[in-house]
């Protein structure tokens, strides 16, 4: 079979169309990466990479631009040691710091629905969810009551989300915090795709300590608290604390 060959000239050397076709692709690949966009079709082997293998380690772009893998607790570590209300951090929006900027409150950037307070709807959770500023406690005693299938609380403690899974009903002092922060948290919120907390009523975690039938929330409309019955359906947003 006769071998057929494309030629060039380069200066007085003939070089061959396989050598020719590996510079060309060369050049073009250098000026993709430069570029930094690149598309393949079917698989793209990396040869020079730590290699993820558990699930703890996520690809990143370095500064420089290369991919290398990275220990999300090493992320989380990278995160500030002092936070401010409406930092993106510690798996949501922050919506309330201490006086030291250390530990605050976090809210999860959706909400969780528009649901019943709880199915218990006519009896006291051992007195435990009268709580008006330890909203994890409250749904702690909420989740515990024998009877209990579903409830508001039981779904914000049941979510995991960025890394975290102690995300709770808020207390109704917690919602009132929350309320104090709602423009810049509204504000962060639209900007990375999350669910504004709006003019809403809110389901907080505390019950009312005179009738075991009612819970209290937040109406984010006007500012102020009110009692509903616990059959009933409200807003509901998770928090947790760091």
């Amino acid at each position: 079979m006769k071998k057929h060959v494309i030629s060039y000239m380069k200066g007085r050397q003939e070089v061959s169309f396989k050598t020719f076709l590996v510079f060309f692709l060369t050049l073009s690949f250098s000026y993709l990466v430069n570029a930094q966009h690149m598309e393949v079709e079917g698989k793209l082997k990396v040869t020079e990479m730590d290699v993820a293998n558990n699930e703890t380690l996520l690809v990143v772009k370095q500064s420089d631009g290369t991919l290398a893998t990275r220990d999300v607790a090493t992320l989380s570590a990278a995160e500030p040691s002092v936070y401010a209300v409406g930092d993106y951090a510690q798996g949501g929006v922050v919506f309330y710091v201490d006086a030291n900027g250390k530990h605050g409150k976090v809210l999860y950037i959706h909400s969780m629905g528009h649901l019943r307070w709880s199915n218990v709807d006519n009896e006291y959770n051992f007195e435990a969810a009268w709580s008006a500023k330890n909203g994890a406690g409250n749904t702690s005693a909420i989740i515990q009551h024998p009877n209990h299938i579903f409830s508001a609380a039981s779904v914000c403690a049941k979510m995991a989300y960025g890394g975290y899974d102690d995300w709770y009903l808020p207390a109704l002092n917690e919602l009132t915090q929350l309320y104090n922060s709602r423009t810049i948290v509204d504000q962060v919120l639209t900007s990375i795709g999350g669910e504004i907390l709006g003019t809403n009523g809110y389901w907080s975690s505390t019950e009312d300590n005179l009738q075991a039938n009612k819970a209290w929330a937040w109406k984010f409309g006007d500012g102020t608290s009110a009692l509903g019955f616990k059959d009933g359906f409200g807003g509901v947003r998770a928090i947790r604390s760091f």
